[in-house]
């Protein structure tokens, strides 16, 4: 399969190191931004998106009115606005706050502990997470998306906030510290006056997120005619028959 890469930096390179079955076309950064102009479906299948949040969406509108498929492994840009996109061009796009395999198994646990925590009312819940000091949006993709998992299931939350601000019953405090060159830490924490429970993922490279980029590409793949917005869960369900 023919692939092109948008950002070639920590990330970018770790997908670039690590595929060894897939023709890359173009690995695009800034040295030669004007390139994006001429990747087509002719000559890309799949478009992997890691450079940084503000250039989402003018990439997104370059590829996706030409019918390429992108995978997006950015977080901090609008959201809405990609969906808007999607909806408009018919598009395929595979984009999630995390790539990480083991993350993402991270997720399923948050759900499954959010929805035990119903008859539980005892124990409240925060989110923290760690990444290097370069990582522009605090709290990251991640910490949100573990939030909206946790308010989705859990009746008692509906919102969450940094911890700066008044924290009310309802909300889930999601703090966030940047810090050296550390991949990436999340914590959720249950606690009552008795105990406390932690989920607790901890990323020791960035080849758990190429990993994850990659198995995206070949779900892609072996489905052709896939259309909307792709989360990670869903690629690892269809794959694994989970």
């Amino acid at each position: 399969m023919n692939i092109s890469i948008i950002g070639t930096g920590k990330l970018g390179s770790a997908v670039l190191q690590l595929n060894q079955k897939h023709k890359v076309i173009y690995a695009i950064n800034s040295k030669n931004s004007q390139d994006i102009q001429h990747i087509e479906p002719s000559n890309t299948s799949v478009v992997i998106h890691t450079a940084t949040p503000e250039q989402v969406l003018p990439n997104a509108q370059i590829l996706l009115p030409k019918g390429l498929k992108m995978i997006i492994a950015t977080t901090g840009f609008d959201k809405k606005a990609l969906q808007s996109l999607i909806q408009l061009y018919d598009a395929t796009v595979v984009q999630d706050g995390n790539f990480s395999i083991g993350v993402n198994i991270l997720f399923l646990l948050n759900d499954y502990l959010a929805k035990l925590m119903n008859h539980f009312p005892e124990y409240d819940v925060a989110i923290h997470e760690i990444h290097h000091n370069l990582k522009k949006d605090a709290p990251g993709g991640t910490a949100i998306q573990l939030a909206e998992g946790i308010i989705n299931h859990l009746k008692r939350k509906e919102s969450w906030i940094v911890p700066h601000q008044t924290l009310k019953s309802n909300q889930i405090s999601v703090s966030a510290t940047r810090l050296g060159s550390v991949i990436g830490t999340h914590k959720v924490i249950y606690d009552s006056s008795i105990d406390a429970i932690t989920l607790k993922h901890e990323a020791k490279s960035r080849q758990g997120f190429a990993q994850g980029i990659l198995m995206a590409v070949d779900f892609l793949e072996k489905n052709p005619d896939t259309k909307g917005w792709i989360k990670m869960q869903d690629i690892i369900q269809a794959c694994l028959l989970f």
